[in-house]
């Protein structure tokens, strides 16, 4: 397809000529038209696997330039193949089996049963490259992943930030082959969640902040509430629609994991407000997104929205929902927190556990009850 005819299926002409002057991937576009009759995946395969490229690939793709492929094939088999290119032979020789037998293998037998999501490539980047990383820390200090003992895992980890917890998949697969012995790391989200809490205090403020600060971007308090309010991840942040938020006599309610949750009213009229700045119809074939992306039919990136919410709000996801799902699990009981969140059963017990909240006396009591209790606490904005 021929540049002009991509760029006039996307964009407007102003558009158009704001992006050809400006934008990265409409100058890879065009060096790519000039070098070849037909663009091919294989052209873009060749080229550094950054957002450019990878951006580039979407429009090809909804534009119909580009036949669809799957995101791991898309988004990870270019990368790591040049991922891999950059690293020490020993480095790279332990990392290919890794990536294909353990991380790229779960990930597609997950797409498989439906469970494949946007953030897929992202989870096996982030642990193929903290197994790099840790290597090459390893590397540093004269020492082999064979003879690295839980000192060193233990250094690694207390000198970056949480993510290097990721690692802790590569040494269970490194034991499990021979090529480590057996090393702990505890798992983000269960023994020591309470460390990467938000504190209280801090918390209120940045909500604060979201609900009433008028010189922050709409889309910014509106997801950085739904943070620190309900614990939601921008993940399903900008996968909530306009048709998600409802209106009665009652209140207004935003659907979170399919059950309707009443708003707080200062929430309540932001969310609305942001709500109806995208009242027209881009187009009738895709979702009326609450948080609509800039290629037409998509939603925002939940990685840039992440990013922005720590940069220009100072909201740290893991910590603000943490201290968020604590607060609800010690108001909730961890099947209603579980079933209210989406969250998963085992993951709301945990919260609940960490809540030291005894909910016997609770079920006890609604079984009694003929008609299921209804929370609605506008600290929380909870209804049952």
């Amino acid at each position: 397809m021929a540049l002009r005819t991509v760029m006039l299926a996307l964009y407007t002409p102003p558009q158009i000529e704001h992006r050809c002057k400006y934008s990265q991937w409409t100058h890879l576009l065009r060096d790519l038209a000039a070098a070849h009759h037909d663009i091919a995946h294989a052209h873009l395969d060749a080229l550094p696997q950054d957002n450019h490229v990878r951006l580039l690939r979407h429009v090809l793709v909804d534009t119909g330039a580009l036949s669809p492929r799957s995101r791991l094939t898309d988004a990870v088999d270019p990368w790591l193949q040049h991922y891999l290119a950059d690293q020490q032979p020993d480095v790279a020789a332990l990392l290919r089996p890794y990536a294909a037998w353990s991380v790229l293998r779960r990930a597609r037998h997950r797409a498989a049963r439906g469970l494949d999501s946007p953030s897929t490539p992202k989870y096996v980047r982030t642990r193929i490259a903290v197994a790099a990383q840790f290597m090459a820390w390893l590397a540093t200090r004269d020492t082999a992943l064979s003879t690295s003992t839980q000192a060193d895992v233990d250094l690694w980890l207390s000198q970056g930030a949480t993510t290097r917890h990721r690692i802790r998949d590569f040494l269970h697969w490194a034991h499990a082959n021979g090529y480590a012995t057996d090393l702990t790391v505890i798992p983000l989200g269960r023994t020591g969640l309470a460390t990467h809490l938000l504190a209280e205090d801090t918390r209120w403020a940045l909500l604060r902040r979201c609900l009433h600060e008028d010189t922050t971007p709409l889309e910014l308090r509106v997801a950085g509430a739904l943070v620190l309010l309900y614990g939601y991840i921008p993940t399903r942040i900008v996968e909530l629609t306009r048709n998600d938020l409802t209106t009665d006599e009652s209140g207004t309610y935003l659907t979170l994991a399919a059950h309707p949750v009443l708003l707080p009213p200062a929430l309540a009229q932001l969310v609305t407000r942001f709500a109806e700045q995208h009242s027209l119809p881009s187009d009738i074939d895709s979702p009326p997104w609450l948080f609509p992306g800039a290629r037409r039919g998509h939603h925002r990136d939940p990685g840039n929205l992440t990013k922005r919410l720590n940069t220009e709000l100072g909201i740290f996801v893991r910590p603000a929902r943490g201290a968020a799902l604590c607060d609800l699990a010690a108001d909730l009981p961890s099947p209603v927190l579980a079933e209210l969140l989406g969250v998963s059963a085992s993951a709301a017990a945990r919260w609940t556990a960490l809540a030291a909240r005894d909910w016997t006396t609770y079920i006890a009591r609604r079984t009694h009850r003929e008609t299921p209790p209804i929370i609605d606490d506008e600290s929380s904005g909870t209804r049952r």
